[in-house]
């Protein structure tokens, strides 16, 4: 078994600070030791960039669902 994190959680911010990119939470957590992510995004350029830094960074998704449209409201057509 691998020990993930999920990263997203920490592309959150505090009050009054902006908040991360995917990319600049995924580096946070690499540089934290975090090799294995969960990882659910429902914006599909997001994903695409997010393997692209995995790839070149030797990290792994661990796991992940599916997107649930939960947030965005996109066209369920998408879904």
């Amino acid at each position: 078994m691998n020990v993930s994190v999920n990263c997203e959680h920490f592309m959150k911010s505090a009050p009054g600070e902006t908040e991360r990119s995917l990319k600049e939470s995924l580096r946070l957590c690499a540089d934290a030791g975090f090799r294995f992510f969960d990882l659910a995004t429902e914006d599909l350029a997001q994903a695409d960039a997010a393997a692209a830094f995995m790839d070149e960074n030797g990290l792994s998704v661990g796991q992940s669902h599916m997107p649930y449209n939960r947030y965005r409201r996109e066209d369920y057509a998408d879904f």
